[in-house]
């Protein structure tokens, strides 16, 4: 009967040992959910969460464009304005991590002055990142010469999002701006899980005479659920590829194809 009393004894001592290991991993599990996300976002008011340099403000609808979630929306221009000024080219690429001469490189030009924003932000692998963005500016569409452009970086990969070429333009009615692309949005795939840092900013190409900006709206971080990770297991219903413009992993920031390596 002691005997019997001692295994009882073990057998509830290893499912309560077990319970605890079980909750451990649980609360680890929650605790990298948790901290995967991007601080404001929305830029509810403010920029509590990112840091800034330049020419950068909060706008709400007043300035002609309406934000894509809630209020208000991030600014960021080439120009000068009461909330401060543009800095020069290699201040920005200071600022964002970004090796020196990567903007000229990169938007094929000399990038004389900008603006830019960022923030630090924890990811797991198969975690995307999204975003939307409206380009305004004073130079002519398009502009050889003076072709202003906007971008952004993560994980010190740049990538622009539009220029005077974009096809998006019209003459709609901006605050400041004599034209605006239409808003878009952009979504990321993160493979590896990580620390990573995300910019945005815009740069005068060649002069420093018309300004341009970029508004940025809803950046957002969404977990795929998927682990362990893999492109393929993204797949959506009937085979299709994940609805994704990039794929941030082992090669850099890519286009993304249905078969990235």
């Amino acid at each position: 009967m002691a005997d019997e009393n001692m295994t009882s004894d073990l057998l509830v001592q290893n499912e309560i040992d077990t319970s605890k290991e079980r909750s451990s991993d649980s609360n680890e599990v929650q605790s990298l959910v948790i901290n995967s996300f991007i601080n404001n976002g929305s830029f509810e008011g403010n920029y509590q969460g990112w840091r800034t340099i330049g020419d950068t403000s909060i706008e709400t609808k007043d300035i002609g464009i309406t934000p894509t979630d809630g209020e208000f929306q991030a600014l960021i221009t080439n120009g000068f304005s009461d909330a401060g000024g543009s800095v020069e080219e290699s201040d920005l690429s200071q600022f964002l991590d970004l090796p020196s001469g990567s903007l000229d490189a990169l938007l094929d030009g000399d990038a004389t002055e900008g603006s830019g924003i960022k923030q630090t932000f924890n990811a797991e692998a198969g975690d995307i990142l999204e975003f939307d963005f409206t380009f305004l500016t004073n130079e002519g569409t398009p502009s050889n010469g003076f072709n202003d452009s906007a971008f952004f970086s993560v994980g010190g990969f740049t990538q622009e999002l539009a220029d005077t070429f974009d096809s998006t333009f019209s003459n709609q009615s901006v605050d400041g701006f004599s034209e605006a692309t239409e808003t878009q949005s952009k979504k990321i795939l993160i493979q590896q899980a990580g620390t990573y840092e995300l910019g945005f900013g815009v740069v005068d190409l060649s002069d420093t005479a018309f300004d341009s900006g970029i508004l940025i709206d809803d950046v957002s971080l969404t977990s795929t659920g998927v682990g362990p990770f893999s492109i393929d297991s993204l797949a959506v219903e009937g085979g299709d590829s994940p609805d994704v413009d990039f794929v941030l992993g082992a090669n850099g920031l890519e286009a993304f194809s249905s078969s990235p390596q």
